[in-house]
């Protein structure tokens, strides 16, 4: 991956089925968007935050 396209990516966090179709949804209108699926936030997000230039998370905000 380049590194000037890195910092155009977004990532787009879902933890339920039904998130997932939102960000589905999402990501066809962004372009360079990722979609994670992820139930343990606490184990995926460090690994990739700085890899993005924005996040969307779709669940609970206590989550986030």
């Amino acid at each position: 991956m380049p590194g000037s396209e890195k910092h155009k990516k977004t990532a787009i966090w879902a933890i339920t089925p039904k998130a997932v179709k939102l960000a589905d949804k999402l990501a066809d209108r962004l372009p360079l968007a990722d979609i994670f699926l992820s139930e343990s936030l606490k184990k995926s997000l460090p690994q990739l935050f700085h890899k993005y230039q924005s996040h969307i998370f779709i669940m609970s905000t206590g989550i986030v």
